[in-house]
């Protein structure tokens, strides 16, 4: 579990492997990921999170379910990159 944005939400993760690299503020996870926070989850087979930048790329079996913060629609998008 990661507080980000000033620790007022959390993003909770798990995967098989990962390294967090401090400086550039960069999380990559590969193998079985993971990823939620209260808005929405993402599974792939690797996934690369610019905290900065509120990013996200992801590679290999990519599942998104989540809902538009704007819209407020609900999505679930599959595809092999995003």
């Amino acid at each position: 579990v990661y507080n980000y944005q000033e620790k007022s939400r959390t993003l909770k993760y798990s995967a098989d492997d990962g390294v967090y690299k401090k400086e550039k503020e960069t999380l990559t996870l590969t193998g079985r990921v993971d990823v939620s926070s209260p808005e929405a989850q993402y599974f792939a087979d690797r996934l690369k999170y610019y905290f900065k930048k509120d990013l996200v790329v992801a590679n290999g079996n990519v599942k998104f379910i989540g809902d538009d913060l704007k819209t407020k629609d609900h999505l679930t998008i599959t595809s092999e990159s995003m």
